[in-house]
């Protein structure tokens, strides 16, 4: 017989083996749990595309800096070239090769028109003979669609390459602006 302040259909009434989650409620959390994730998941995938990218840029400089010295060094003008295809950043640096993953990136000269490929030669001064490259971001889902994510421009004195992220100050001595 049930107690006096046990009521039919009332929770404290059932035994404590019979405490449970509904059918529904269960489904409601899976869905949520779910929801969530795809959400988290979208995020840091975005973000490792943007890492990879930034890595790509920041190894391209260092290149770049490792050919001036060699040109330098050596007393013989270095020539490099740069493409971007099948989502790798690929790097000739005379006999010598190197690449990067990035993912949805394009050369560009500082008027936006393609480089491929974006060549430079550093001279045994330590000159080069370009001014600026433009690395753009393409989103795979619309062709015409270019972004701009950094600039590597070349010092005109000294030849020195450096990477400019958008949105950054101009360096003293740099005329040129990028081009919105």
């Amino acid at each position: 017989m049930p107690s006096p302040s046990c009521r039919i259909g009332s929770r404290r009434c059932r035994s404590a083996g019979a405490a449970a989650f509904t059918l529904i409620e269960l489904i409601l959390v899976i869905v949520l749990v779910g929801g969530i994730s795809g959400l988290v998941i979208t995020a840091f995938a975005g973000r490792s595309v943007g890492a990879e990218r930034r890595r790509a840029a920041g190894e391209l400089v260092a290149a770049l800096a490792t050919a001036r010295v060699d040109a330098m060094r050596t007393g013989r003008p270095v020539l490099v070239e740069a493409r971007c295809r099948d989502d790798r950043l690929r790097l000739s640096i005379g006999e010598r090769e190197m690449n990067w993953p990035a993912r949805g990136l394009a050369l560009a000269d500082s008027f936006g028109r393609p480089l491929e490929p974006a060549r430079v030669r550093f001279l045994p001064s330590g000159r080069c003979d370009a001014q600026a490259w433009v690395l753009l971001v393409r989103d795979a889902a619309r062709a015409d669609s270019a972004g701009r994510m950094a600039r590597v421009e070349f010092d005109p004195v000294s030849g020195a390459a450096s990477l400019r992220r958008e949105g950054d100050p101009p360096r003293v001595g740099v005329v040129e602006e990028i081009i919105r």
